[in-house]
């Protein structure tokens, strides 16, 4: 955080009377990558459980189902750009993150002896970015620039998740479980790219950044309306034998013999985001 506010001196420094600026926009939409290795380990048991409640009920038959892996990110992005001369520019960046693990996808098809049912576990993540960061740009040909990129700042980040499962004659699902939550934490990111002008004050680039930020503090509500904090845990079930790792909200920590390894839950928003966009003179 103390790097963001040291940025944003800079720039004020930098835009005192004397000097000038050409003002750009920037659009661009792209690909990211995170780990988010909690979250993962959370889907896995959860489809362990279900697997586990047909291994020990053997009237019980696992018909189909599996989960997918929660890497991929989807990144829209804005900046207001001031150029302060050929090589250095300022800009306040924002945007949209955003991944997901849809209801399809976790379909898992259970026959037991009341009827087949079908379970869901859809996850969500969203955040918005706000940053303050500094470019130094390097001519390889008259239209064609190459740059390298830094900056600092805060991203408001949004996790929901939810547990249901219905008959397969009917079509709604019934939730038994449902998490909100919300925190803001400091970012940090740094690339580069090419970008190459295509007529006068327009632009066309192409870029790769690092994102490192870490996700906690997160607060919010459950299915029964109960505020608190987002926890991570493993919970056992003795009537199928298995521990499973989940996220679930809470006013205070859960305890207890059925609960292990309680703490907050975090997890880390870091990886590379590769980006195309139009850059326009105002």
């Amino acid at each position: 955080m103390k790097k963001a506010f040291a940025l944003f001196g800079l720039w004020l420094f930098l835009l005192l009377p004397g000097w000038t600026a050409t003002v750009y926009i920037k659009l661009a939409a792209g690909l990211g990558y995170a780990e988010l290795t909690p979250i993962n380990r959370n889907l896995e048991d959860w489809l362990a459980y279900h697997v586990r409640d047909v291994e020990v009920h053997p009237a019980f038959e696992f018909l189909e189902g599996s989960v997918p892996v929660l890497r991929t990110l989807f990144t829209f992005d804005g900046e207001l750009v001031f150029s302060l001369n050929s090589r250095l520019s300022l800009s306040v960046g924002s945007g949209f993150i955003f991944g997901e693990v849809p209801q399809k996808t976790t379909e898992t098809t259970v026959q037991k002896l009341v009827g087949t049912f079908i379970n869901v576990y859809p996850v969500q993540i969203s955040a918005i970015p706000l940053t303050l960061n500094v470019t130094y740009s390097l001519p390889l040909m008259k239209r064609l620039h190459a740059y390298v990129r830094a900056g600092g700042g805060l991203l408001w980040a949004k996790y929901v998740d939810r547990t249901g499962r219905r008959l397969s004659e009917t079509k709604s699902f019934s939730y038994q479980t449902y998490n909100y939550a919300t925190s803001r934490n400091p970012l940090f990111q740094g690339g580069g790219g090419f970008q190459f002008e295509m007529e006068a004050g327009i632009f066309l680039y192409v870029e790769a950044d690092y994102r490192a930020v870490r996700i906690s503090g997160l607060k919010g509500e459950n299915k029964d309306g109960q505020q608190g904090t987002l926890f991570s845990y493993k919970e056992y079930d003795g009537q199928v034998d298995i521990w499973t790792s989940r996220f679930g909200v809470y006013s205070e920590a859960p305890s207890g013999e059925f609960y292990s390894d309680v703490k907050e839950a975090a997890f880390r928003l870091d990886g590379m985001t590769v980006r195309i966009g139009m850059m326009f003179r105002f």
